[in-house]
């Protein structure tokens, strides 16, 4: 019985643990970097792009970083 209590403790556990880490990482992951007539900018550090929301249609946009295609 003490078995059985002493797993569902420690499961429980390890869920909020991840839990805990999971909305750690989610923390200031998104920024507004630009409004400008009806459509605004949101930055994804983690993934480093930008999304482009169009306000009035609803519509996003992915704008990928500049990325070299060779170097200099």
């Amino acid at each position: 019985m003490i078995d059985k209590i002493f797993k569902i403790g420690l499961l429980i556990a390890i869920m909020i643990f991840l839990v805990i880490c999971f909305t750690a990482t989610q923390k200031n992951r998104y920024e507004i970097v630009t409004q400008y007539e009806g459509s605004m900018g949101i930055f994804d550090n983690q993934l480093g792009v930008v999304y482009l929301l169009d306000l009035e249609t609803d519509q996003w946009t992915v704008i990928k970083p500049f990325t070299r295609s060779r170097s200099i």
